[in-house]
């Protein structure tokens, strides 16, 4: 198969994802990314689309899920009209995406305008840009708002303010970007807070590194979130997390916070109800302690990630732990019942110190959602935890395993081509990724064979450059050639019969299929009509020549169906013509296997 075309240099991106989107608040990823030529990246979404928060146009589907038959989709879908992406981030109901350019687009649920495109109340399931942002290099995205942080290491938040966690000194929502403001004594409005390197988001929570190794929080401190010694209550401007000044990577779980420091060790406050600060206890704390083992009893950490009530760390052997809540599988130690219970009664499977999660290795970037979690290794995204709703993007909501919802307590492979990242989102139920985008096809000339011989077929679409098969159903096609900037296929279609799907497939994917990509084998067709003329009242004989004339399913003169009609044969159909007005109209025959093209041969004239 001859494929001439120039190959994308991406493969040295996923070193990129060394870092992890949930370690440093993903803007460490974004600045990260080597600036090396590739084709733009697309971002693809999965489970649950309650609010349209998988931006594929819809909040309908195109799946349902579970009792309640939530919109769903159990296998990763493009996003739609997305291209450039270089970081995601998915809250409760809405997502974020990053682009190139530094501007950042949103969709899903906006009731307190968490989309930041000027508006509130009104959801979108296709992608929004976030009004008055540029230069953005990182985003975050709690429960119901959403930071990024600007190339000035200055910040903006925006949606739900209902705990201070947009850092503007107010409880007001905000459908807009608006300015963090410095911490006190600094005067609110009118000061902002600067020299930040990465921004994490919790429930209603948020939190931002310095350059300087510090790290302040704003928001909720319900359960000691905020780390400053000071439990309960809130604070509507930043405020600094006591005892931190050598971290490199922080994360936000939903009431809990994640600190990675320079030494490959791990500190952590907040909620801790079912061990997910992972020191041994179940006590929640307003200052930050050491998690238990990493950097000690295993190998030092890289990265760390936290869900809901759970929490992950990548170590530097490639691994990765695990601590917290484990009754959905999130640990991915093989178990949702245990090593430990933890909480009062009724108590659930937890651990309260890290524990290996299983299969694993290579590991180059993690995430974590609500009672789910992802790793990134060799280009594929591996999921374990929950999954009714289809969070594990392995085409089913029903297991594999009974947590005792549907769940996966190890790791499965996801059914998306090569990903470059994977974003956080503590409260989320769905899922997202970013990477190199899979082709399409959305045509396909001529749609059926020649009447001798081999048939040389064109097929349009786009990101066809690095195309490896292109088949006819199950069939291969032979003499590839891929033609115009990666826009057109030519290909020699192979021998078959009924109808079927032309797909092409490149590193990134298999090209989805529809209406665009058929081909015909046996489609009818209409060669002669005999007699060509009949009366407006209809009751006219007509007996209609042809091919594939097997399973017919209707007779149509135009858009009227015939009054009757008998196969007689492969090539023979017998009709009686309906009642239509005067003039010239096309008789069509349908079949499983297509409509007949209409023609000069077809037609039928009321008199």
């Amino acid at each position: 198969m001859e494929l001439p075309r120039p190959r994308r240099n991406t493969g040295s991106r996923r070193l990129a994802l060394a870092l992890s989107v949930g370690s440093i608040g993903i803007s460490a990823l974004a600045s990260a990314l080597p600036a090396q030529a590739h084709e733009p990246y697309g971002a693809q979404a999965w489970g649950s689309n309650k609010f349209g928060q998988l931006g594929d146009g819809t909040s309908t589907g195109p799946e349902e899920c579970g009792v309640e038959k939530t919109p769903c989709h159990t296998t990763p879908g493009l996003v739609s009209e997305l291209s450039g992406v270089a970081a995601v981030a998915e809250g409760r109901g809405h997502s974020l995406a990053l682009l190139e350019n530094g501007a950042v687009m949103s969709w899903g649920e906006n009731v307190f305008g968490q989309l930041g495109d000027g508006t509130t109340g009104t959801p979108q399931d296709l992608a929004v840009t976030v009004t008055g942002l540029s230069g953005v290099k990182g985003i975050a995205a709690g429960s119901a708002h959403s930071l990024a942080l600007l190339g000035d290491g200055t910040v903006k938040a925006w949606g739900r303010n209902s705990q201070g966690q947009l850092g503007d000194g107010t409880n007001t929502d905000r459908d807009a970007p608006v300015s963090v403001c410095a911490p006190a004594p600094e005067p609110c409005p009118g000061s902002h807070l600067s020299g930040v390197a990465a921004v994490a988001a919790g429930e209603t929570f948020s939190l931002a590194l310095l350059e300087n190794g510090t790290v302040v929080a704003w928001g909720s401190d319900e359960d000691g979130q905020l780390g400053n010694g000071s439990m309960g209550g809130k604070s509507e401007v930043p405020v600094p997390v006591s005892g931190l000044s050598a971290a490199i990577g922080i994360a936000a779980g939903e009431s809990h916070a994640l600190a990675l420091l320079s030494g490959g060790t791990v500190k952590a406050w907040g909620f801790n109800k079912n061990g997910q600060l992972g020191d041994s206890s179940e006590a929640s704390t307003d200052l930050p302690v050491k998690v238990a083992k990493i950097g000690e009893s295993t190998a030092p950490a890289t990265a760390v990630a936290a869900g809901a009530e759970h929490s992950l760390a990548r170590l530097s052997d490639g691994t990765v732990v695990a601590w917290g809540s484990n009754a959905a599988g999130q640990l991915g130690d093989g178990t949702s019942t245990g090593p430990e219970m933890c909480g009062l009664p009724p108590t659930a499977a937890c651990a309260k110190t890290p524990v290996a999660v299983a299969t694993l290795s290579g590991v180059s970037g993690i995430a974590a959602g609500k009672e789910g979690s992802l790793a990134v290794a060799s280009g594929a995204v591996f999921a374990w935890g929950r999954n009714d709703l289809g969070q594990l993007g392995d085409s089913t909501s029903m297991g594999p395993e009974a947590c005792p919802n549907p769940c996966s307590t190890k790791p499965v492979q996801v059914k998306t081509p090569d990903v470059k990242g994977v974003g956080p989102g503590a409260m989320s139920e769905h899922r997202l990724a970013f990477g190199p985008t899979a082709p399409t096809v959305t045509r396909v000339s001529p749609s059926e064979p020649r009447k001798k011989g081999t048939t040389k077929v064109t097929i349009t679409g786009t990101e066809f450059e690095e195309a490896t098969e292109v088949k006819f159903g199950s069939a291969k096609a032979s003499r590839v050639v891929v033609r115009e900037n990666g826009t057109i296929i030519e290909a020699t279609a192979p021998a078959g019969k009924g109808t079927v799907d032309v797909t092409v497939t490149t590193p990134a994917g298999t090209s989805a299929t529809g209406a665009a990509d058929r081909f015909f084998y046996s489609r009818p067709t209409v060669k002669k009509l005999s007699p060509r003329k009949g009366p407006q009242p209809g009751g006219t004989t007509v007996t209609i020549t042809g091919t594939h004339f097997s399973g017919v399913t209707a007779v149509k003169f135009g858009s009227t169906e015939a009054s009757s009609f008998k196969v007689k044969s492969e090539t023979e159909i017998v009709a009686v013509s309906p009642a239509h007005a005067k003039g010239r109209v096309d008789v069509t025959v349908n079949s499983p296997n297509g409509m007949s093209l209409v023609s000069t041969k077809d037609r039928f004239r009321y008199a």
